[in-house]
């Protein structure tokens, strides 16, 4: 960025999230603004192991103990759905980056876990989520490796974070409705009485009526104070592999 901007809405940061966020609004007619402080999609998106799978975190019976199961079952119900939409984007922009579904294992490590797994597996029954149990034995036949028990999925999928954030990017650029900054770090920013004022850190202004910050791991300084404490993770890269070796299905465990 060269000179001082005015817009409506800026988007921080041009990993998935950002490319996704910026189609939502370009193909809803909502034209907009993204910023980065480096290249595009060259931090964690890169780095992702791009693995779409409908379970967060928090196992679901421990998110129906903390929320109650009503609030548990639709945050579940839309991590799936979500992995549906994400499929129906890249038909919208006739682009398919690497996107395949796969089934996914979740397994118990030891005889302490089986619990775990069975109250999952109980819960995810009674709401109708796809899953199945599966025993030991069942892991053993299929899988070939010993587990005491798992779940498993047909509905999960993986894809290419990159390509699929660096294509959005540039399909809404070469139909103008969507303007993108790289190498353009935001060092300071202000809360307006009808938007914000952003500086960069060559002293340029961006003033604009929405901000939308989606800058990963990054978010925090955005925030009003520190609400997180950042642990580094690592994806191990290889040459590939013949699918002879992966699990049936290529199964994601």
């Amino acid at each position: 960025m060269t000179e001082d901007l005015e817009t409506e809405i800026v988007i921080v940061g041009g990993g998935i999230t950002g490319a996704l966020i910026a189609h939502e609004l370009c193909h809803n007619g909502i034209p907009c603004t993204l910023i980065d402080k480096r290249s595009l999609s060259t931090r964690s998106s890169v780095a992702s192991t791009a693995l779409l799978q409908y379970e967060i975190d928090t196992p679901m019976h421990i998110l129906a103990q903390q929320y109650g199961e009503e609030f548990a079952y639709k945050a579940y119900l839309s991590c799936l759905q979500s992995i549906t939409d994400l499929e129906k984007v890249f038909h919208q922009v006739r682009f398919n980056p690497d996107f395949e579904r796969v089934p996914s294992l979740y397994y118990a490590s030891d005889q302490k876990g089986v619990k775990t797994i069975r109250q999952e597996y109980e819960l995810r029954r009674k709401y109708r989520l796809p899953v199945t149990y599966l025993s030991d034995r069942e892991l053993e036949t299929e899988y070939g490796f010993s587990a005491p028990c798992a779940l498993a999925n047909s509905v999960s999928a993986q894809m290419d974070p990159y390509a699929a954030s660096t294509h959005l990017l540039r399909y809404h650029m070469e139909r103008g409705s969507l303007s993108v900054f790289t190498q353009t770090e935001i060092i300071k920013f202000r809360r307006l009485v009808h938007g914000y004022a952003l500086i960069t850190g060559t002293g340029k202004k961006i003033t604009c009526r929405y901000l939308i910050v989606a800058a990963g791991f990054e978010s925090g300084k955005f925030l009003p104070k520190k609400v997180m404490q950042l642990t580094s993770t690592y994806a191990i890269l290889s040459q590939p592999v013949p699918e002879k070796v992966f699990w049936p299905g290529k199964a994601l465990i």
